[in-house]
Formats: structure tokens, sequence, C-alpha cells
């Protein structure tokens, strides 16, 4: 079994990561120091883009190896912990809060590069040179544009990286987990879709099939083929999320986090938590661990 470790590292955000306490829904730029950076979690999609250099990466226990002209693409869902491997590491880093993201592409089997992990999915795309110089360049572009804050940065560093994800789904289609012309792939979009916005909410199997008018044993095979999570674990995922955002940001007792993420009790949060995280959901506020 891999290890995990966690550690106290730089936050992102600092403490007003939108869609918690307000502040940008994104962030671009360059790094080349050589840091270890520990088992953590963001609430948010990465895009990570080797510029030179070699690091090892452990995202949801898989361990992989990754180097110059690869792209990686990490969910809000998965922790991750990366090894600086060679002298030099220069990467391009964009950070982004899924509902921003989730905003300008409706297509799932786009979004599916950030949301969707069947078992035979690959965090990253080694690419050709020319197509790692054009997406090097549309990430400088990034990371500058972030910089400068000029009218409607933003929106401008969103155009790159909605580029950049399009131009590798026409050169790189088979990496990305969900296929148009999939026959499931519709209703799973629409169940994770749904689950995205009511997994605070009380429902069960039965309700879920009745609602989208499926027989709930084909719901599930559905749901689990095209996002690689059985829908229990998405919503404890989720649920887990939410309630680091809530350990994180604000100074709310345990109890009253368990209750707005979503668990019917404190005992049951805790240990979900737990099970999911590897320490205590005090342990995760004490440690700063984002």
């Amino acid at each position: 079994m891999i290890p995990i470790y966690w550690g106290k590292i730089d936050n992102y955000w600092g403490r007003s990561m939108s869609g918690n306490i307000g502040g940008s829904p994104l962030r671009a730029y360059r790094a080349d120091d050589l840091a270890v950076i520990s088992h953590h979690f963001h609430n948010a999609y990465e895009l990570i883009f080797i510029e030179e250099g070699e690091a090892e990466f452990i995202i949801d226990g898989k361990l992989r190896r990754y180097r110059g002209g690869d792209i990686i693409f990490i969910s809000h869902l998965e922790q991750h912990q990366m090894r600086p491997l060679s002298p030099t590491y220069a990467r391009y880093i964009a950070i982004v809060e899924p509902d921003y993201f989730d905003r300008f592409i409706s297509d799932q089997a786009l979004r599916s590069i950030f949301k969707n992990r069947p078992a035979n999915f690959e965090n990253g795309i080694s690419l050709s040179k020319n197509d790692s110089n054009l997406v090097c360049g549309l990430m400088r572009e990034c990371a500058a544009e972030y910089t400068e804050r000029a009218l409607c940065s933003e929106l401008a560093v969103m155009s790159r990286l909605l580029t950049i994800v399009i131009m590798l789904y026409r050169g790189y289609t088979a990496c990305f987990p969900a296929v148009p012309s999939d026959r499931y792939t519709a209703s799973a979009a629409l169940i994770q879709s749904y689950l995205d916005h009511n997994y605070l909410e009380e429902f069960t199997l039965d309700d879920l099939a009745a609602h989208f008018h499926l027989n709930k044993f084909h719901l599930l095979e559905v749901f689990r083929e095209v996002t690689g999570y059985t829908i229990k674990r998405y919503i404890m995922l989720k649920r887990i999320s939410h309630a680091k955002n809530q350990l994180y940001y604000t100074g709310n007792d345990i109890s009253q986090v368990a209750l707005e993420s979503g668990f019917n009790s404190t005992s049951n949060f805790i240990r979900a938590f737990r099970r999911y995280e590897h320490i205590t959901p005090l342990q995760f506020r004490k440690l700063g661990t984002y």
C-alpha cells in the first residue's frame, strides 16, 4: 500500500476561495521550485503542464511519473502529492473552481477530463512536440493574464484553458473518459449533475431511480461505468469535500460541520471522514492542510 503523508502547504487561495467565502474562481501561474507537495486537497480542478524536468505524483493512491511535455488533470475529489525527480522542475499550473469551469463547458465529454475517473483513466497525457509548444504558449499567456489582472483577465484565462481542453480533445480523444457516442454518457451526465446539486439532501436509490425513470440496478451500472464512481462513494466524496471547506474556512464546530455536510450524526461524520481521509476532522483542521 502506498503510504499517505499529511503536512502543511501554502494555501492556493488564501482563505477566500470562491464558493466558500468569496474571491477569484481561478488562478494561473508558473513554478520552478523543487518543493515536495505533501498529500493535500483543494476543492478545485487543477491542470498542470510540465515544461521541464520530471516528477512523481501520487493521485488517489496511484503512483505515476510525468515529465516535460506532459499535461496532468486532477479533479476536485482527488487527493494528491508530488515529488520532483530531476535537478530542475518547471511547470505551469491552473486551478479553477468546478462551478466556474462547468459554466463555460456544457459538453460532458469535455468535462469528463476533470469529472470522471473510470478504472482505466490516466490523469496525464504525453503531448507531441508541436502540441507541447502550443500548450506551453497558452499556459504562459494564462499566467501573464492572471499576474497582470487587466480588465476581463479571468475570462481571458478561461478562454485559453478552454482552447487547451478542446485542442486536446480533438487530438487525444481516447484520453477523455466520456465518449459522446456512448449510449450511457448522456444518462450518467444527467445523474452526475443532479448529484452535484443535491448531494447534501437525503434520498434513497429508489428515489433517484424514480426521478430518472430508470431501473435502479441499471442506474448503478450506468453511473459507475461512465464516471468510475459508485453513487454512494460519489455522494460521500462530495459531502466530505464540502466538510473540508467548512473545517478550513469556518470556525463551525464539528457537529455543525457534520449537519451542514449532509451527515445525520457527528459520529457517522467522524467515522466516514476517517475512513476516506485517514485522519479525523479535528486533526484535519489543526493541520491546516489544504
